[in-house]
C-alpha cells in the first residue's frame, strides 16, 4: 500500500483500520527473497487483481538470490483463478465471472514442480496425518 489514508475505527472492505495499519509496511517480496524454501510463482495476463506489473515485481525481487529456488510461469489468457478468459485488451472485474475450471496444463505444471522439488529434495512430502 502507498498511502493510508483511513481514520481511526473506520472499516475498509470488511477489515478495520488496525488491519490495514498492520499490512502497511508489509513487503511480501522482501520476505520471500529471505526464505530459502522453493518458491514457485504463477500469474495470468488477464489477471484483474494481480497484474503482470505485480508478477515482473516478484520476478525482479527474487532474481539472482542465491539462497532462493524460485520458477515462475505466465500464462496468457487466464485470469486471477487460472481459467481462460477469451478476448483482448485490460482484464474486467466480470472476467471472474464467467464459467469455467482451473485450467489442466496449471494443475499439471504444479504437479511437474512439486514432483521436481520433492526429488531435489526441496520439499518434504506432507504427512496426511499432520492435522491430528
Amino acid at each position: 500500500m502507498k498511502e493510508l489514508n483511513i481514520s481511526k475505527g473506520e472499516i475498509l472492505l470488511g477489515a478495520p483500520e488496525s488491519y490495514w495499519e498492520a499490512v502497511s509496511g508489509y513487503d511480501p517480496v522482501n520476505v520471500a527473497r529471505n526464505l530459502s524454501l522453493p518458491i514457485l510463482i504463477l500469474q495470468g495476463e488477464r489477471d484483474y487483481h494481480v497484474t503482470t506489473v505485480d508478477y515482473e515485481m516478484w520476478i525482479k525481487g527474487l532474481t539472482g538470490k542465491n539462497n532462493l529456488c524460485f520458477k515462475n510461469i505466465l500464462y496468457s489468457d487466464f485470469n486471477h483463478l487460472f481459467m481462460a478468459v477469451p478476448g483482448t485488451g485490460e482484464a474486467t472485474p466480470a472476467d471472474l465471472f464467467i464459467p469455467g475450471h482451473v485450467a489442466l496444463i496449471v494443475i499439471d505444471n504444479v504437479a511437474d514442480w512439486v514432483d521436481k522439488e520433492q526429488e531435489n529434495k526441496l520439499l518434504t512430502p506432507i504427512n496426511a496425518d499432520w492435522h491430528r
